[in-house]
C-alpha cells in the first residue's frame, strides 16, 4: 500500500506510515489498498483519520 500511496505522489507522514506498517488485520490491509489506487489523499484511504 505504501507503494502505491508513493506512486501516486500522496505525502505518507511517519505517523500514518507508523499505523500502516502495525496494521495486522488483512481486510483492513485490503480495504486500505484498494482506496490507495483511487484516492485523492491519504485521508481518503485511512480510517478515521483526522
Amino acid at each position: 500500500m505504501l507503494t502505491a500511496l508513493r506512486v501516486r505522489v500522496i505525502a505518507v507522514p511517519d505517523t500514518a506510515r507508523e499505523r500502516i506498517l502495525a496494521e495486522k488485520d488483512p481486510e483492513t490491509l485490503e480495504r486500505w489498498l484498494e482506496r490507495a489506487v483511487v484516492a485523492a489523499s491519504l485521508a481518503e484511504v485511512l480510517d478515521g483519520l483526522s
